[in-house]
């Protein structure tokens, strides 16, 4: 019976196969002596630990990201009315008096009052008002939206207003300017949101 297992001879070093030539080189080669390929593990090449490094600090700033936003999110909020009331629409005839349902309440947030539409010309309008801060503090950010409705009460145009450090009962005059999106002229308007912090 023969042995079928080969052992290393005395004086011959580990052998591998070279995978770009199929040529026999030294286990530990770091390139094949006959057609020069490069045979580092992967692990070993510079590149690699550049690009592990890179997308550590890719996943690190995006995990980051995430949390700043969430934690921006939490801290904004939407002003409402304590009663809840929902802001009602006005009708561009309705002119300088146009009150917003909110300001009647004691127990409001704000105020708007004096509400007006303006024609700018060219397709420009603005909604001007006055916002007064209710709310017992100081608010960063205060920021008013309005949207334009045509005679059948589609959206045809939107626009905002925003200011910094508003103080409590502090009125600040607004104006709100808005695009239209149609030739004809919008029939109301209408306050769709109030943010703030």
């Amino acid at each position: 019976m023969t042995d079928t297992q080969t052992t290393p001879q005395e004086g011959t070093t580990p052998a591998k196969i070279c995978k770009k030539c199929n040529a026999s080189i030294p286990k530990y080669a770091e390139s094949c002596p006959n057609c020069g390929a490069n045979l580092k593990p992967v692990y070993k090449k510079g590149w690699f630990w550049v690009l592990i490094v890179l997308l550590v600090l890719l996943v690190g700033i995006g995990g980051c990201s995430a949390a700043c936003s969430k934690a921006v999110l939490d801290s904004t909020n939407t002003l409402s009315t304590e009663d809840g009331n929902a802001p009602s629409a006005k009708s561009s005839s309705e002119g300088a008096d146009a009150q917003d349902s909110s300001s009647s309440s004691a127990e409001a947030k704000y105020s708007i009052t004096d509400e007006q539409l303006v024609d700018k010309g060219y397709g420009m309008y603005s909604i001007t008002g006055t916002f007064t801060n209710t709310s017992g503090k100081q608010y960063s950010y205060v920021q008013v939206e309005y949207v334009l409705k045509d005679a059948s009460g589609a959206q045809i145009g939107t626009g905002f207003a925003n200011t910094n450090n508003l103080a409590d009962g502090t009125p600040w005059k607004f104006e709100a300017y808005c695009s239209n999106s149609t030739d004809e002229a919008p029939a109301s308007f209408e306050l769709s949101d109030v943010t703030g912090w």
